[in-house]
């Protein structure tokens, strides 16, 4: 299936990248004298394994339905760059959440841009502690199917109605 297929692929780009930060984590740590003020314990690491698990299926899934509207439209390119753009910015990756109004934080914590960026991070600090991890995991998974949901008629369109362009 197209969807596993991509998604085996992404799994294989991004293993040699979290390698990487993973070695750096451990080498800039210690370096920049972090590893004694960053809480960073056996338990967050164990804690934020799963969640980054599940931000990057969450991730992959929002790509998804732009790569699955390719099938029919001419030009996606555009709506791909535009939803990598609001994943980060909303997400947490450009701006930290905490500097956007409460009233928009509330907002921003149920939608599930938060789940990609921030919620790692937060639970890899050690900021969040185990209940609120589990309902973070919950919310992240819900999105997950809600959006793996949505993207089966979205692939069935594009199934029936394919067009190749380019090359």
């Amino acid at each position: 299936h197209y969807a596993f297929t991509k998604y085996a692929q992404q799994v294989g780009n991004v293993v040699p990248d979290l390698f990487q930060s993973v070695l750096m984590g451990l080498v800039a740590l210690p370096l920049l004298g972090l590893s004694t003020t960053t809480p960073i314990t056996p338990l967050t690491v164990a804690m934020s394994i799963p969640t980054i698990l599940v931000a990057h299926l969450l991730f992959f899934l929002m790509g998804l339905i732009p790569q699955y509207i390719a099938f029919w439209a001419d030009n996606v390119w555009s709506l791909s760059v535009t939803v990598r753009f609001v994943t980060m910015l909303l997400g947490g990756a450009m701006l930290p959440l905490s500097l956007f109004p409460d009233s928009v934080q509330q907002i921003l914590h149920w939608l599930p841009f938060a789940y990609l960026f921030e919620f790692p991070t937060l639970v890899i600090l050690g900021k969040v502690d185990f209940s609120q991890w589990l309902t973070g995991i919950g919310t992240c998974l819900l999105w997950c199917l809600a959006l793996g949901v949505l993207s089966i008629p979205v692939w069935r369109r594009g199934d029936l109605r394919y067009t190749g362009v380019g090359i």
